[in-house]
């Protein structure tokens, strides 16, 4: 399996050199210092963070470098506010390699080791002041024949600047204004640069080079008519399995994907599979590797949606349509692991093709009479998404043909550019269940996933001004 830091475009370049008083820092501990009791394998050690975390003398693990791309703000409001580049400290806090589980924490893949540590907490500080944090679920540690490094998922930025001097508040704004609505994953190689003993620790500083990237958590995905995969839209007449129902001009009432009710008898027919190619899902691609699979096993198959009310400007307008209630089913060779509902895809006409873009929704794992392999690959999944909401961004779409059958008057379409992609929105999700208590606006909009109940004796309040989306 490729170490994908050693191929990856530089973005912000940082360092942190032991000779520097930076660095990074991996030890075990005996239990008699700060930490409970943790030792590694092999080579691993337990603990790492960055050398500040350890020893007193370091202000921090690494620098940014004054080489960067693809953060024209950023640069310039470094110079702006009179700052270099060279000011930006990363520290990174304590992470641990969890319960230690071989095939779940760890993996060995050739002569490749992998292993992961929990969680990803990066804090940035400009000129000693406060700047901005990435949070996520972990990261890799990648040892091999020719490397040995570290690669985080897709973090969250959060801006701390807020009791930082105004010239630190406008770097923080400027990066934040650069990122957009995506995040950053940093790539680190490290190189052994002294021992580390003492406070009931015992292992080694490195040093530590790297870089930090934009970007999100990618899945592409395609559904080629030829693989008895794509979707179908259509209009029903009464007389088969849906209720009587006509959309508009080209826009069908009904969606779904092809195996929905045998609409393709093909046992492989469904929506898409996934592709070669993503980002921010490593721990996917080691769990399907370690257990025999590949990423094109992981289908998708998308149950029935409709236009719903069907009203014009609100469900529909020149050229876009919106199909309500998306229910997705993930599957690994034909066994359902996980599911995502999402409220609203919008599907717009372009010249030659259609695109669409759905709304977020949380991931459920639904592997639980799936095969022991199957349900580690689904686990795998959701520590890739970590607090991530998953939506599908489908670039391409095209008529293949008409279809009738069983009441039911419309069209075929197969995917030729897709992917399911990581996102962090403000929103509350309720799964299936009893419910209590009140829903705010602070916390809207909500999307419920399933029937709601409220037991005898419990209340529940909805503010106004509350959004809320039924789903399921």
């Amino acid at each position: 399996m490729a170490t994908s830091f050693l191929i990856a475009q530089s973005q912000i370049q940082f360092e942190g050199l032991y000779s520097e008083g930076e660095g990074a820092a991996g030890w075990d501990a005996d239990g008699s210092g700060p930490e409970p009791y943790g030792n590694g394998h092999g080579t691993y050690t337990y603990y790492i963070a960055s050398r500040d975390y350890v020893d007193p003398g370091s202000s921090s693990g690494a620098h940014m470098l004054e080489n960067m791309t693809g953060f024209p703000l950023l640069e310039q409001a470094l110079v702006n506010n009179g700052f270099t580049a060279g000011q930006i400290c990363l520290k990174i806090s304590l992470s641990s390699m969890g319960e230690d589980i071989g095939g779940i924490d760890w993996f060995q893949l050739g002569a490749t080791h992998y292993a992961n540590f929990y969680p990803a907490h990066c804090t940035f500080q400009l000129d000693g002041e406060l700047l901005f944090e990435a949070i996520g679920n972990y990261a890799i540690y990648i040892s091999g024949p020719d490397t040995r490094g570290f690669e985080t998922g897709f973090l969250k930025v959060n801006n701390i600047s807020a009791n930082s001097p105004d010239p630190v508040k406008n770097v923080a704004t400027a990066l934040l204004a650069d990122l957009g609505n995506e995040e950053i994953k940093l790539y680190m190689q490290v190189t052994d640069a002294a021992s580390l003993s003492g406070n009931g620790r015992s292992g080694g500083y490195f040093n530590i080079a790297g870089t930090l990237e934009k970007g999100l958590p990618i899945l592409p995905f395609k559904g080629l008519n030829a693989d008895h995969q794509g979707f179908a839209g259509w209009d029903a007449d009464g007389t088969g399995p849906e209720p009587e129902a006509d959309g508009h001009d080209t826009q069908l009432y009904y969606g779904a994907s092809l195996d929905y009710d045998d609409i393709d008898p093909d046992p492989n027919a469904g929506l898409g599979h996934l592709l070669d190619g993503s980002t921010g899902f490593f721990n996917t691609l080691l769990q399907l590797e370690y257990r025999g699979f590949e990423i094109g096993d992981i289908k998708l198959k998308l149950g029935l949606n409709s236009l719903g009310p069907d009203v014009e400007g609100e469900d529909w307008g020149n050229g876009w349509c919106n199909y309500y209630n998306n229910k997705f089913v993930i599957e690994l060779n034909g066994e359902p692991i996980l599911t995502v509902l999402q409220d609203t895809n919008r599907l717009a006409s372009m010249t030659t093709y259609w695109m669409s873009g759905a709304s977020i929704g949380k991931v459920y794992d639904i592997s639980e009479n799936a095969s022991p392999e199957a349900q580690f690959v689904a686990q795998s999944f959701l520590k890739d998404m970590g607090t991530h909401y998953l939506k599908m961004d489908n670039e391409e779409t095209h008529y293949v043909s008409l279809f009738n059958d069983t009441g039911r008057d419309g069209a075929i379409y197969e995917i030729t550019a897709a992917s399911l992609v990581g996102v962090h929105e403000k929103a509350t999700f309720i799964p299936e269940g009893e419910v209590s208590g009140t829903w705010t606006v602070d916390n809207s909009p909500y999307y419920v996933d399933g029937n709601l109940t409220v037991e005898n004796g419990e209340t529940f309040t909805i503010e106004p001004g509350v959004k809320v989306a039924v789903r399921g």
